[in-house]
């Protein structure tokens, strides 16, 4: 549990998004002179008594807005709590609270606040430590924990502490990811460079309120910096019925404000030019339901389709290719239709996208040079 000194002060509270949490926790020991309080492999917090401030280190690539994931204050009680929340509800600002919810391996009661330019504030007061963290309704890691928009971004490994082996051999470049957050709007164009970028990830993109043909431009501009063969996610809350509006959720999703269905979604990626749109996560329990209509957590994968040259010289497309079944008959995004027995040729850029979807196992190869394993992915 929480000891007295931890909590018998105002403390500002700042959260970041890392690229590499190890480097992040490095640097930040160095530069305020004291261990991390807290170390786990998806999350990690400095308590620095001068000046007074807690910091935390959540493991996602930092976007085109900056490394900033939300902003708070941990004040010392109950009451204190209170009564800034009834401040800010007393002059219409919405507030949204939450009682004994377990989140950054704590236990706290807090209300999430946005500002007129929608930064994300937390205010909250800690009644204790707990060893796990299940991001329950309220996961400050990010836009909204268990309310779909939790910003989880790169897995890294379980922090260890630092070798004296002698170094290891150079790692191969870093993948590029450029990602987006439901915090910030929507860029006029991606500041990076044409097939650039290796993966680019839409934390909650999709439940912002923009118009249809803004939505499909954005669109268009991650595929502009994507290399080929590189990909796109989307993590998003999305509806079981039609589009619902302004739903007016609880916690940090009350940020949320359009809920598409999932088709709609889809459908707005391959209109973009996607190519093996696929769900990668339908939640089979709805986070939320409003007015009749379930709202669940999503996540979409998708490619640019790669160049056929290179697909072509790093792995050759079978003479021909036999679906296996279930179905009578299945097509992908080129228009090839493959009945089910019947062998039928495939070009180069489909076979690199049935591997890169390890879709593979569903057809057998006859002829040629394939290779297996998705060598193009």
């Amino acid at each position: 549990m929480a000891t007295a000194a931890a909590t018998d002060v105002v403390k500002f509270h700042l959260s970041l998004n890392s690229s590499n949490l190890h480097k992040s926790i490095a640097f930040y020991r160095i530069l305020f002179a004291v261990e991390p309080a807290k170390v786990r492999d998806d999350y990690a917090k400095f308590e620095v008594a001068e000046p007074p401030l807690i910091m935390s280190l959540v493991p996602v690539a930092p976007t085109a807005g900056g490394t900033l994931n939300h902003v708070g204050l941990r004040v010392t009680d109950s009451e204190q709590l209170v009564g800034m929340q009834a401040r800010l509800e007393q002059a219409g600002y919405a507030t949204q609270r939450e009682e004994g919810v377990e989140c950054c391996y704590s236990k706290q009661t807090k209300f999430w606040v946005t500002d007129p330019d929608r930064t994300l504030w937390e205010l909250y007061v800690l009644h204790g430590d707990v060893e796990d963290d299940d991001h329950g309704p309220s996961a400050t890691h990010g836009v909204a924990g268990n309310s779909t928009l939790r910003t989880e971004g790169l897995k890294l490994p379980v922090i260890q502490p630092r070798s004296t082996a002698a170094p290891q051999a150079a790692t191969p470049a870093a993948r590029v990811v450029w990602a987006h957050l439901l915090t910030q709007p929507l860029p006029a164009r991606i500041d990076q460079a044409d097939g650039s970028v290796d993966e680019v990830q839409l934390h909650g993109t999709f439940n912002m309120a923009v118009d249809a043909g803004a939505l499909a431009t954005f669109l268009a501009d991650a595929r502009r910096v994507l290399r080929p063969g590189g990909t796109i996610s989307a993590h998003v809350l999305t509806s079981a019925g039609g589009a619902v509006e302004r739903p007016k959720l609880p916690g940090p999703a009350a940020l949320v404000e359009r809920v598409l269905p999932s088709g709609e979604v889809a459908a707005a990626l391959t209109a973009a030019g996607f190519v093996g749109v696929r769900f990668t996560k339908l939640a089979e329990k709805p986070c939320f339901n409003v007015a009749g209509t379930d709202l669940r957590e999503t996540k979409l994968a998708a490619m640019k389709s790669a160049a056929p040259a290179a697909e072509t010289a790093c792995c050759a497309a079978p003479a021909a290719i036999v679906y296996k079944g279930p179905h009578s008959q299945v097509a992908d995004d080129f228009g090839t239709v493959f009945r089910r027995g019947v062998p039928t040729p495939v070009t180069a850029e489909a076979w690199a996208l049935l591997q890169a979807t390890g879709a593979t196992e569903q057809f057998t190869a006859f002829g040629g040079e394939a290779k297996s394993g998705g060598c193009c992915a």
